[in-house]
């Protein structure tokens, strides 16, 4: 039973990041200028490059970056 879940936990995780990996790499981009953005206070230009990192990834977008987003 143990073995089973530990599969299961396995096969969940890496279904994940092979969905995530499909668009992940430019996904990181985007999240990593507009973080930057946002130190430099460019506001309005980090809001946009979140906006085009979530439309990549569509409802896998992680809590942490949907915060920073709702303060750009």
């Amino acid at each position: 039973m143990k073995i089973t879940i530990q599969i299961l936990i396995l096969l969940f995780v890496f279904i994940g990041k092979v969905c995530y990996g499909q668009n992940g790499g430019e996904y990181l981009g985007f999240i990593k200028e507009a973080r930057k953005l946002y130190q430099s206070k460019e506001y309005l230009k980090s809001a946009e490059k979140y906006k085009a990192a979530f439309v990549l990834t569509d409802s896998k977008i992680s809590t942490t970056d949907r915060y920073h987003a709702a303060g750009s």
